[in-house]
């Protein structure tokens, strides 16, 4: 756990803590690999991830939720 210790976002470690985590297009890489090994050992039983980084993920999962097929690109509703 000591690349837990590591992450700059104090956020993410205060969620990581509690068996939630994030990913965003905003962490770094440090940040998005530990928060996929620690989901993928077990570690992290609840993953939120944003549209686009939830499409290219490669990890298993026992149940995945899609919120919506919408998004705001700033202007227009797609």
């Amino acid at each position: 756990m000591e690349n837990v210790n590591a992450l700059c976002c104090q956020t993410l470690k205060e969620t990581l803590s509690n068996g939630v985590a994030y990913l965003h297009e905003g962490l770094n890489e440090l940040e998005r690999k530990v928060v996929e090994q620690l989901f993928s050992t077990g570690a992290v039983q609840v993953l939120v991830a944003s549209r686009s980084l939830a499409w290219g993920m490669n990890v298993a999962a026992h149940l995945v939720v899609v919120m919506d097929t919408q998004y705001y690109d700033g202007k227009t509703h797609s």
